[in-house]
């Protein structure tokens, strides 16, 4: 990316990283923001620090204990939640004396924290748990974003926090980031990890060095570091700039990137420019191609159905690349909608919002995406999303070949998304949960195998066809399967874009010997059988299925899952089975 001699020439001196000239007067015309500001007073008059989230050993130890991460995590990130908010309160009201006594608190609480990485994530660069001496200055997601929330806490704060405190921060994210970072024997499975690790930690690590390291040496080598992360993370993407992991882990790991890219690019006057890429480009991009309708998303691997997207972070790519669109601002998200509180990106929705940003997406979009294999047809009455890929990519599902189809603005058959996060979802015992099996996906069940986990499980032969009138997709899967009587297995999807939009979906299977093949489909809504029609019925909406009744029997039951929330979730499992095995199966089946 840039050689150390690159980056020693390119630093400059008294940069000013955090410009917040005007903030008051900008943000005040704003409605976003200034709705945001009622939502932070809200939060602190229900914040007492009598009542402050303690993190007990007993809490500390139920991951390791029993599996557990919810309880822990709540009360690590209720912290983060309060700092966010009497950080952002004490920079936009420097004269209110409570607030900026609970921020002092909440720093010093923080500071005091045994750990400020997860117990989730005390693991090494092999993913073997570490020992108990290594814990405390373990350096993981949170806290990277820890040690930068403190950083630019100061920035904004600096002038009302007293001198010991100030002190106390910075030597405690030295000695907890920038020290085990600049450490040559110390090696971080961060800085391998294809996916938002990478960004997150490496941008995180520079930024924090940018704002604390005056030294140009030493800071050259820990951005030369850092960036060798952000590299990792920049070849994961595809020329296509699709990230596979979710819409949530798109504003994530990209968000902390455009917020080291853009510090890096003010610390040396644009010599560093990392805006100045088309792969970063495409990547800017891509977010809009993954709104299907409103705030509903494409939820494939651990995203999540609905979601929505960081109005400053969006307003700044807008403003670098005029091709970037945005969803209505009202699925922009609200400062309490990240339960993580993730504060440069909050600080930014204050800091990059603007009211020149344009609102409006596509309505009509037809997409193949190749290296992400993800075919894109979407139109106001009928839209379908669909995927090849392989069974090993990041916050992988066993999905290769499945979709999603909404009917109008209602989502008929889904992806559910991400479950809830414990101990056996990132263990061998993941593929056992309903979310990321191909149970939970609407691809079949071939002679009772469900697909595999792993990389050579992967679509190929794909093609597709794009017009005005039919787009259409279609890919080979019997790889995606260990049953060595499947010759072939072959998907094709139909969209006809009329007056009265059809999608037909063909599964074309040929075995050495007699096989049987159950069609697998699921949904959110309600799912009745009738003669040869299967009827789904989602608020106003019905949609059809059409498929061969006499020589197919089908099966609908009932399930429910537990998501990425905590919620219990019901959802509607529809099964198409022939009455007979055969070594040439085709099913047909119509969608409108």
């Amino acid at each position: 990316m840039y050689n150390k001699r690159e980056i020693l020439l390119a630093l400059k001196d008294n940069i000013n990283l955090l410009t917040t000239n005007n903030i008051l007067e900008k943000i005040n015309d704003n409605l976003f923001t200034s709705k945001q500001i009622e939502l932070l007073k809200e939060h602190a008059k229900k914040y007492s620090s009598d009542t402050e989230s303690q993190i007990s050993y007993r809490k500390h130890r139920l991951f390791s204990n029993t599996g557990d991460r919810a309880v822990y995590e709540k009360d690590y990130f209720s912290k983060r939640g309060d700092l966010m908010t009497f950080s952002l309160l004490s920079f936009l009201y420097p004269d209110n004396n409570v607030y900026i006594t609970n921020l002092e608190n909440i720093l010093w609480s923080i500071c005091c924290e045994y750990s400020w990485c997860l117990p989730a994530h005390f693991l090494d660069a092999e993913d073997n748990i570490i020992d108990f001496n290594m814990r405390s200055c373990h350096i993981d997601l949170f806290a990277c974003e820890t040690g930068l929330a403190l950083c630019e806490t100061l920035q904004i704060n600096r002038n009302n926090l007293s001198n010991e405190l100030i002190a106390t921060m910075e030597n405690e994210v030295n000695r907890r980031i920038l020290e085990p970072f600049s450490n040559p024997n110390n090696f971080y499975r961060f800085e391998k990890m294809s996916n938002n690790w990478s960004s997150v930690c490496g941008g995180s690590i520079g930024s924090i060095a940018m704002y604390l390291i005056k030294d140009k040496y030493k800071l050259t080598n820990i951005l030369h570091r850092a960036l060798s992360c952000i590299d990792v993370y920049l070849k994961s993407f595809g020329d296509d700039g699709v990230c596979t992991e979710g819409v949530s882990y798109w504003t994530y790991g990209f968000g902390f990137f455009v917020v080291f890219a853009d510090l890096l690019f003010q610390k040396t006057q644009g010599k560093l420019n990392l805006f100045d890429n088309s792969k970063v480009k495409n990547i800017a991009l891509s977010q809009q191609l993954c709104y299907i309708y409103d705030n509903h998303v494409i939820s494939f691997a651990d995203g999540i159905p609905t979601d929505t997207y960081r109005l400053g972070l969006a307003s700044f790519l807008q403003k670098k690349y005029k091709e970037v669109k945005l969803p209505d601002i009202q699925y922009a998200t609200n400062l309490y909608d990240d339960h993580c509180y993730r504060f440069c990106l909050s600080l930014r929705d204050f800091l990059w919002s603007s009211e020149d940003t344009v609102f409006g997406l596509e309505e009509n979009i037809s997409e193949y995406l190749e290296d992400s294999q993800w075919f894109i047809s979407k139109n106001t009455s009928t839209s379908i999303v669909a995927k090849g890929g392989n069974n090993d990519e990041s916050h992988n599902h066993n999905d290769v070949g499945s979709f999603i189809y909404y009917k109008n603005d209602k989502p008929i058959l889904c992806d559910l998304g991400a479950g809830l996060y414990d101990k056996n979802y990132f263990s061998d015992k993941r593929y056992n949960n309903f979310c990321t099996s191909s149970k939970s996906h609407n691809i079949p069940i071939i002679n009772g195998h469900l697909q595999e986990f792993g990389k050579q499980y992967k679509a190929k032969n794909i093609e597709t066809l794009l017009t005005d009138n039919v787009d259409s997709f279609s890919l080979e899967l019997q790889d995606c399967y260990d049953d060595n009587t499947l010759k072939l297995y072959s998907r094709s999807i139909e969209v006809k874009k009329n007056t009265a939009p059809k999608i037909t979906i063909t599964d074309t299977f040929e075995f050495k010997k007699e096989g049987i093949v159950t069609e697998n489909f699921i949904s959110l809504c309600p799912i009745e059988v009738l003669d040869n029609r299967v009827v789904f019925t989602n608020g106003n909406i019905i949609s059809h299925m059409e498929f061969d009744s006499v020589n197919m029997n089908a099966k609908v039951s009932d399930h429910s899952f537990v998501n990425h929330f905590e919620e219990v979730v019901p959802v509607f499992l529809l099964q198409l089975t022939p009455k007979e095995k055969s070594k040439n199966v085709t099913i047909i089946l119509t969608l409108s």
